[in-house]
């Protein structure tokens, strides 16, 4: 009938967007261990730079001595 034929189509589309649904929260989750990983570079950068500075003010001193 066409009641069935309509109530098959509808359980395609659902079943589409259920897919696209997962594939969507798959990207967010990896996005996010991206982000995260950038932010741990971040950090780690930042006291790679604050140990150059402690390394340069040391040669400075021994320099100018």
């Amino acid at each position: 009938t066409k009641l069935e034929v309509f109530d098959h189509e509808l359980e395609k589309t659902i079943e589409s967007h259920n897919q696209r649904l997962d594939k969507h929260q798959e990207e967010q989750k990896i996005t996010l261990a991206l982000v995260q990983r950038m932010d741990h570079l971040n950090e780690n950068i930042g006291e790679l730079k604050g140990n150059i500075e402690e390394v340069r003010s040391k040669l400075e001193r021994i320099i100018i001595k």
